[in-house]
């Protein structure tokens, strides 16, 4: 089982590996089938090269089925709070704000998997 996510390319497959440790967390577990699929959409962008340059506009994220501006607004946010994404970049007007999976290496550094910290409210007194 791949420690990362991996988006792999040959001739015949395209996949996105998920980490195990990562879709059986707590953080992942609770997520809805909206932010799961927001995750998904920035997942498949990332090309082993480019994580902080990952983005999804609320426009292009609203033409998925059953998804509104405000589902994606929402849906990133949580991402982010929850630490599966970290935004790089802030958006304006048209243009799209950046993000990074936190499972994945940026600029030189390892992946902070922040993710891994989150626990739920009950959790944490």
């Amino acid at each position: 089982m791949s420690e990362c996510i991996m988006h792999c390319d040959d001739e015949d497959d395209d996949a996105i590996w998920l980490a195990y440790d990562m879709v059986t967390s707590p953080a992942w577990r609770s997520l809805s089938p909206a932010r799961v699929g927001i995750y998904l959409e920035l997942a498949v962008q990332y090309d082993g090269d480019n994580n902080g340059d990952l983005s999804l506009s609320l426009g292009e994220g609203a033409r998925l089925p059953h998804l509104s501006k405000s589902t994606v607004k929402r849906a990133l946010d949580e991402l982010e709070a929850k630490g599966f994404i970290c935004k790089t970049g802030v958006g304006h007007g048209r243009r799209a704000a950046t993000y990074r999976l936190t499972e994945e290496p940026y600029n030189g550094e390892p992946a902070t998997r922040d993710w891994q910290s989150w626990r739920p409210m009950e959790q944490r007194q």
